[in-house]
């Protein structure tokens, strides 16, 4: 994403290159269940839910997702913003965790749902991917997914398009887990802090 905004004001892409965050070993393959299970779906959204991060869309496609049906609720780790609008009641606020806390709750996500506006490279999505769980996020979370196959994106300040696809998901749940699965070994296979290093040093 941050790439793609050089370019588009006139830098050359023969010299720009990309240095993915890593992610720590304890995040590898931590979550523990399958959203093939007869359960609402477990969504989680991690770091400061504020404006620029999507907080306000995230909201509002859990209104839409309670009102058509679906059975699902999201956990936010991470402190609050002020001033948005009143969350629904399929929301639960947990406040800053640290780093265990987080895995803690990855163990037990389906889905983290990041709907950002602008990053660097997210490291919440980065480490969700190396736990193997589903993301649903934007193209501009900077991380590296391959819609699809490695989690889903979906287009920014969108809020029916994000509760479409997370509604979606949950008609077909075993690609939830595919795509965790997938990008768990993405991650494992070249998204470490020595491969970063070795991209800053190149």
């Amino acid at each position: 994403f941050v790439r793609e905004t050089f370019v588009q004001h006139g830098f050359p892409s023969e010299k720009l290159r990309v240095a993915y965050l890593g992610v720590e070993p304890a995040y590898a393959g931590l979550r523990q269940v399958s959203a093939t299970e007869n359960r609402p779906l477990n969504l989680l959204f991690v770091g400061h839910f504020g404006h620029r991060k999507g907080a306000d869309i995230l909201l509002e496609a859990m209104r839409l997702l309670d009102a058509q049906g679906v059975k699902c609720g999201l956990d936010v780790v991470g402190s609050v913003a002020a001033g948005l609008p009143r969350p629904p009641s399929n929301v639960v606020f947990h406040g800053l965790l640290a780093s265990d806390g987080v895995r803690r709750f990855l163990k037990q996500a389906d889905i983290l749902v990041f709907p950002t506006l602008a990053e660097g490279c997210a490291r919440a999505v980065m480490e969700a991917m190396a736990a193997g769980v589903c993301v649903v996020t934007t193209a501009a979370s900077g991380a590296p997914v391959t819609d699809g196959e490695t989690g889903y994106l979906v287009p920014v300040r969108d809020a029916a398009a994000l509760a479409g696809k997370i509604g979606w998901l949950d008609g077909n749940r075993p690609l939830i887990d595919a795509a965790g699965s997938a990008a768990a070994g993405l991650v494992a296979r070249g998204y470490t802090w020595e491969a970063y290093a070795r991209e800053v040093e190149a």
